[in-house]
Order: structure tokens, then sequence, then C-alpha cells
């Protein structure tokens, strides 16, 4: 799924947070490229899926971003997958349609 969303270190992905913006960032920047903390009512509306097992990048990064778009009436969608343990090698796709192996 892959979903880094927020630079807040909270729950941001740290190596996608460092190899972005470094490791001692300007928090205006973190703020800036945090997408959660821009949404407004320009943003259009917004398709999410994200995995409740996914360890590397975590469902709040999707979950900060569903709540802000909440917050400003913004339509939204969320698919939330329990594991995909399965799919983990390659990501997850959210088609019906095997590939041969």
């Amino acid at each position: 799924m892959y979903s880094v969303i927020t630079m807040d270190t909270a729950f941001a992905h740290r190596g996608s947070r460092d190899m972005l913006l470094g490791k001692t960032p300007d928090e205006a920047l973190v703020n800036a490229l945090s997408t959660e903390k821009r949404v407004n009512a320009a943003t259009p509306p917004v398709f999410l899926a994200l995995a409740d097992d996914d360890k590397t990048v975590v469902p709040q990064n999707s979950i900060a971003f569903y709540e802000a778009l909440k917050k400003n009436r913004i339509p939204r969608f969320e698919h939330r997958l329990i594991t995909t343990s399965a799919l983990r090698r390659a990501g997850a796709s959210l088609s019906s349609i095997q590939r041969p192996r």
C-alpha cells in the first residue's frame, strides 16, 4: 500500500522522512510536506487504501489524512485490508486479476 502521507515524527515512515527531508528538517518544511495538514476546500475527492497489519508505513498515515478530509467535508473512500501478508513482497493490489508466478 505504501501510503506515506505524514512527515510528523509521531508515525512517519522514518526512512522516507529522512531521505526526503534530512535528519534535522525545519518544522515549516515538515508541516508543508505532511499532506494531512494541507487539506482544504480545494482538495479533490480521495481514495485511500491501507493495510491494518502494515508495520513499515503504519495505518495512522492514512487515518490522519482521512480524518482531515472528513473534517473539511471532502468526499473520501477508504479501503482497509485486514492483512497484506500474502501480497507483502510486491505490495497489494485491489484487482481481482491474479498475475502468473
